[in-house]
């Protein structure tokens, strides 16, 4: 078997230092950002929809689960606006709107679980393998995610263990999820 990658290949390293550029970027755009009044109708699924007043670009759907019992809030991974758009539970609100919430077991909900838990794979087989990841999406059975390591070698049973350790110690890290939307010069910057 082949040495495990210590440190991070200078291409991953140079791909993180541009994310966190535009980053930085969006934060400022962020902030700049006017911060109205907008009117929230938060539904938990309980038959009673109570409305509460936000603010554009700053109140997030995640920052209204403190308010929902313990036992719904758990098992929310997503939020939904207006019946119509998947949205991060950390993502600023940026107008009047309905926000319900799904949990794992709604179908949307496991999709974009799976979905996520396909990016941990991903950064656990870059760290592992130092490999360069294409295709991660999530399916009716879980996730996968398909990568080209180098020099051709494959994934193999006896890798599963150490991908599995990497694994659990990036979910530890609670790191975040964030979404950056990017121009497609610099997706080719980062990826390509």
């Amino acid at each position: 078997m082949e040495a495990k990658s210590d440190s991070l290949p200078e291409i991953f390293i140079e791909r993180n230092q541009l994310f966190e550029e535009l980053w930085q970027e969006h934060l400022k755009e962020l902030a700049a950002k006017p911060r109205t009044d907008i009117t929230i109708t938060l539904d938990i699924g309980d038959g009673k929809p109570s409305t509460i007043t936000g603010k554009a670009w700053e109140s997030t759907p995640g920052a209204f689960l403190k308010d929902v019992p313990k036992e719904i809030s758990a098992d929310i991974v997503i939020a939904k606006i207006d019946d119509k758009e998947l949205w991060d539970l950390n993502r600023p609100l940026e107008k009047d709107c309905k926000v319900s919430y799904l949990p794992f077991n709604h179908p949307e909900g496991r999709d974009v679980f799976w979905h996520s838990s396909a990016h941990c794979l991903g950064e656990a087989c870059e760290l592992e393998f130092g490999c360069l990841l294409s295709h991660g999406p999530p399916t009716p059975q879980g996730f996968f995610y398909d990568m080209a390591i180098p020099n051709g070698r494959a994934v193999l049973p006896s890798d599963w263990a150490p991908l599995d350790k990497k694994a659990a110690q990036i979910f530890k890290e609670r790191q975040s999820f964030d979404r950056l939307e990017v121009t497609k010069e610099n997706l080719k910057k980062m990826f390509a």
